[in-house]
């Protein structure tokens, strides 16, 4: 039987305060009970041995207060405090050093202190209680707090840290102003707990940390819903998260199991894998978020199944992430699939309704791998590729698309196996600039305008292909490249392999889809540019022949000068020519370092050599792109020759490392004259000097022609006549007429179109995609 000790501060026969009870206490074996009498107390109690304090007419009658860094309760051995007040502040209301306590249905008032404080090797017990203003920290310690709730926090409500355990159950946690529930290098089940209104993430896992969350709700946080980073793992299950920043966030290495959640009205991303971050999702939805449901990016690499997303702006967006996606549905989104940024997504077994766009894969290094898909009811385009992308599409169907079923834009590729577009509005496949378009076993049905329709270089590969009840099967351009084998058209079939050759007379013929030749040919205009590299090229060639025939190589500077008119594609070719010389086995990397004046100069005598030193190294294996080098010829004030200290430079550097680096200097013409006089080895270092010509006014029309259909806009037609009038009177004004000026000429037109479609409320597919003579700026911009 325990021994009882009385506290009352009225009571005869009973300890005065606390303190002296405990120091009875202190002195007696067993357990000792201390019933302590309504009241308010105050000073610190040292709790030691196995001792219970308990109020005796129950909880909220007896308060123990204390003020500044102190401790209100210090503990050691097996403690257990029932029913009691316990306030601290600034200091701790509890601390447990040593052994274990026990808190049942007390109140622990922060007030802008710890809460509870259990150290290495304790173990923590929290049943029914509730936590004001303070933190309840397990730091190496186990706990068990069940039933509980945590109001106004200062810092983080609770966390379990350095190597401490806890199981948390059936609490509440509101208002703290971190994190709701942190483990960092610790362990934690999270059971049925209701999480509200943190400052940041409701739940946070980090430093290797392991947790189990079960059942729990987590809504109208600031920030994050759960995260999980830095190594941690374990399972989130049967939890939902509403009305954060950010629904579950995984990041640098995190890798948990999320199964059975539920995600919604989160105002940016419902799932957010980044940062080399993993994790496997199963049976998971989210839904209205602001922003993106599921969000890859900095080399996140999760799993996905049998995923729900609905009524959200992207569904799903890859930017520089990877990740195998199965059983997806995707519902009422503007674009429901998104990849870009050197991503990489293998989707199995997807069904997209109701969004403007069905897939989407840009930027170059871009892979999409789609198997079992059916996209229906798609209100501009169903699957679309652009840039360099690559995606590849078995089994799919493409049904009810209002404007597009399959679209391929740039120097990317799409290849189709057994698939199906159906009933699309405005066309069934359609292809633009350089894209490489393979089909086997594709059938094209219903198409309000074209089966299939090309421009300009597109490429189009058909096998066993079949295609019925278009407008018309095919319209494609002379400059397409085409071959259709065993195909089957409404008017017959294509028994044998139909080609066309689309090489004009006298040119070379192109390579692939993706090589950087073909990409220079491609280009609009600049046809005395496109020869003069082709001669650079030959040249080289020819020095290659030689060389592996035992004969001298000729003398061969690989360097250029590019001169002309701002606009006018320097940069753009530059960069082509970096990959032709790469193909060539020239340049170990092709890649294109572009500086101007102030990445060579310093800021005092001596500091440019070095820097430029540092540039010219940074770009070894490719090529060094000066734009406007010009510059580096002027003089700006009295013995400002810190330009020409980076000529000198550069030009021994042409010369000791002439096999590692190829520089290509840019500006206007007269003044890039100027600049190789500055030096008397620079004209010796350049091969040639490349003279970039303005475009003409019909260049520069094809040029917004070639935007427009990229972004799926067509012009009414008589706006391309319009387009031609207005360049060719800034020619007359000797105003400037290059391509920049061309695309902010076709970003006019949109915003003038907005403009005019701003008082229809629900403007047609046909509205949106239509250009007008009106959308043109007027002269003077009225």
């Amino acid at each position: 039987m325990p021994s009882t000790l009385h506290v009352s501060p009225t009571a005869r026969r009973a300890f005065g305060t606390i303190g002296a009870a405990l120091e009875v206490a202190a002195t007696r074996r067993g357990q000792v009970r201390v019933v302590v009498e309504p009241g308010v107390y105050t000073g610190s109690l040292f709790v030691r041995g196995d001792v219970e304090i308990v109020a005796a007419q129950g909880p909220g009658t007896v308060e123990v207060a204390t003020s500044g860094e102190v401790v209100t309760a210090d503990c050691a051995g097996d403690v257990r405090l029932t029913g009691l007040t316990l306030v601290t502040r600034g200091g701790t209301a509890v601390f447990c050093g040593s052994g274990s306590v026990t808190l049942t249905t007390c109140r622990v008032l922060g007030q802008g202190g710890v809460g509870v404080d259990a150290r290495q090797g304790t173990n923590l017990v929290l049943q029914g209680c509730e936590v004001y203003a303070g933190r309840v920290v397990c730091q190496g310690a186990s706990g068990t707090i069940t039933g509980s709730s945590f109001t106004d926090a200062r810092d983080n409500a609770i966390a379990v840290i350095e190597g401490g355990s806890a199981r948390v159950s059936g609490c509440t946690i509101a208002n703290a102003s971190l994190h709701g529930i942190r483990v960092s290098g610790a362990a934690a089940s999270i059971e049925n707990c209701d999480l509200t209104g943190t400052g940041r993430d409701a739940i946070a896992a980090d430093a290797h940390a392991t947790v189990s969350i079960v059942d729990c709700v987590v809504h109208d946080v600031h920030t994050v819903g759960i995260g999980v980073a830095e190594q941690s793992t374990g399972t989130i299950s049967g939890t939902t998260v509403t009305g954060a920043e950010d629904g579950i966030v995984v990041a640098s290495g995190g890798s948990p199991t999320v199964t059975g959640c539920a995600i919604a009205g989160c105002r940016d991303a419902g799932v957010i894998v980044r940062d080399r971050g993993l994790g496997r999702f199963t049976g998971c939805s989210i839904t209205g978020t602001g922003n993106v449901g599921f969000f890859v990016t900095g080399n996140g690499a999760p799993t996905v199944e049998n995923l729900r997303i609905g009524d959200g702006n992207v569904g799903l967006a890859l930017f520089g992430g990877r990740g195998r996606f199965t059983g997806l549905d995707v519902l009422d989104q503007t674009i429901a699939l998104r990849l870009k940024e050197r991503s990489a997504g293998r989707f199995e077994r997807i069904r997209v309704e109701r969004c403007d766009i069905g897939f989407e894969a840009e930027e170059s290094e871009t892979t999409g791998e789609l198997r079992d898909v059916r996209i229906t009811g798609a209100r501009l385009c169903g699957i679309t590729v652009a840039g360099n992308a690559r995606v590849t599409v078995e089994r799919g169907v493409v049904d009810g698309a209002l404007a597009v079923g399959m679209a391929g834009n740039g120097t990317g590729r799409l290849t189709v196996t057994d698939c199906e577009v159906t009933g699309a509005g405005t066309g069934g496949v359609v292809l633009l600039g350089n894209t490489a378009f393979l089909a086997t076993r594709l059938t094209v049905s219903g198409s309000g305008a074209a089966g299939v329709l090309g421009k300009e270089s597109a490429r189009v590969d058909c096998t066993e292909c079949t295609f019925t009840g278009n407008a018309v099967d095919l319209s494609l351009e002379e400059t397409c490249i085409e071959r259709f084998v065993d195909c089957a058209f409404d008017s017959g079939t294509a028994t044998e392999e139909s080609t066309k050759d689309t090489v004009p007379p006298g040119e070379p013929a192109p390579g692939a889809a993706g090589d950087p030749l073909t990409e220079l040919d491609r280009l609009i205009g600049l046809a005395p540019v496109k020869k003069q590299v082709r001669t650079q090229v030959n040249m080289i060639k020819l020095a290659q022949q030689r060389q592996a025939a035992g004969l001298p190589m000729p003398p061969l500077s690989r360097h250029l000068v590019f001169s002309g008119p701002p606009g006018t594609g320097k940069t753009t070719v530059a960069r082509l020519y970096g990959q032709i010389l790469e193909s060539l086995g020239v340049l170990a990397t092709g890649t294109v370092r572009e500086v101007a004046r102030s990445h060579l100069v310093g800021q005092f005598l001596g500091s440019t050599a070095q820097k430029t030193r540092e540039v010219f190294e940074s770009a070894k294996g490719g090529v060094l792109f000066i734009d406007e080098a010009y510059t580096l010829a002027r003089k700006f004030g009295v013995n400002s020759d810190f330009g020409q200290e980076a000529i000198d430079e550069l030009v021994k550097l042409m010369e000791d490392h002439r096999d590692e680096v190829v520089v290509i200097v840019a500006g206007y013409t007269g003044e890039m004259e100027t600049f190789l006089e500055a030096n008397p080895g620079l004209r010796s270092r350049f091969s040639r000097v490349i003279e970039f010509p303005a475009y003409s006014t019909e260049e520069l029309v094809r040029i917004i022609e070639v935007t427009a259909a990229k972004d799926h806009y067509r012009f009414d037609a008589d706006v391309p006549a319009l387009l031609a009038d207005h360049f060719a009177r800034h020619e007359h004004d000797g105003e400037p007429r290059n391509a920049r000026d061309a695309r902010s000429l076709f970003e006019a037109m949109i915003e003038n179109q907005a403009e005019r479609l701003s008082e229809s409320d629900d403007p047609s597919v046909d509205q949106l995609m239509l250009l007008l003579a009106e959308d043109i700026p007027r002269p003077g911009g009225a």
